[in-house]
């Protein structure tokens, strides 16, 4: 089931990021967290959403990279309806 975007804002510590986790988790559906404040770019933001939705950890075994680079809009999309070769 895709999901359309979701956009909340309001004042900080108010409990926005817990409970919008908590519907998705009990809904059961594959979500990513983004922190606006700590994404300067669109490459951060396309490879965070990817890393998270298909459960991948940059660490020392992978050298720290993320599951794949993505620099574009276009890739993004593409790469968000299909599963990416690399992981069939």
């Amino acid at each position: 089931v895709m999901v359309p975007p979701i956009l909340v804002t309001g004042h900080a510590a108010t409990g926005k990021t817990l409970v919008v986790r908590g519907v998705l988790k009990e809904l059961g559906l594959k979500h990513a967290y983004i922190n606006a404040v700590e994404t300067a770019t669109p490459r951060q933001l396309f490879e965070e959403v990817l890393n998270q939705l298909y459960d991948h950890r940059p660490s020392a075994t992978n050298g720290f990279a993320p599951l794949m680079r993505c620099n574009d809009a276009a890739l993004f999309l593409h790469l968000l309806a299909h599963k990416p070769l690399s992981l069939c």
